[in-house]
């Protein structure tokens, strides 16, 4: 697909059906964990998703962010000792996922841009957890295009998770710990 040929909006209720079929094509079913975050994000909660859309206005993408704070990160974290060395308030892009369609056409780079203009306007720090499968294509090339740093790689990461694409039952896949400083991030 082209470059450019589609647009970022904010998630809206009736997303919700969409951004549940690109997150099982993307991580495998669910189990209820996408409508959660939706709800944070069309709730009060600080927290958003932004949806792309093709030229149909048919979601293509999306991404949800949110501000968390260190008692939040510390249990997403399962502890790790990088919470520590983090702000008292962070955002954190908790799920990020392109249609296999539109993978490699800039709709990743442009989804996580705009969560940091977002992040920017709130805390000083970003930090993204990416899910190292064997046989997936995930967003650890977005890290130094967008110049996130590798903190950490934490094995079994996903331990919890009931289905994984890869392991074929409960996920052993690592994940990538990626931090960015927004104190010097430009608005655009």
């Amino acid at each position: 697909m082209p470059a450019g040929t589609w647009t970022l909006r904010p998630a809206d209720v009736d997303d919700r059906q969409v951004i549940r079929r690109l997150w099982t094509e993307s991580f495998g079913p669910p189990d209820g964990e996408a409508g959660r975050w939706l709800d944070l994000t069309l709730g009060d909660a600080s927290a958003r998703c932004w949806v792309a859309t093709d030229p149909a206005d048919d979601a293509i993408g999306f991404l949800f962010a949110a501000e968390v704070d260190r008692r939040f990160l510390q249990s997403y974290l399962r502890g790790h000792p990088v919470v520590d060395s983090l702000p008292t308030r962070v955002a954190l892009i908790h799920m990020l996922g392109v249609s296999p369609a539109w993978r490699s056409t800039g709709v990743a780079t442009a989804l996580v841009r705009r969560s940091l203009k977002w992040a920017n306007e709130r805390v000083s720090v970003m930090l993204a957890a990416l899910w190292q499968r064997d046989d997936h294509v995930d967003s650890s090339g977005l890290s130094p295009k967008l110049e996130f740093a590798h903190v950490s790689t934490v094995e079994g990461f996903y331990h919890d998770r009931v289905y994984c694409p890869d392991c074929g039952t409960s996920c052993s896949c690592p994940a990538a710990i990626h931090v960015k400083s927004l104190t010097d991030e430009q608005p655009s």
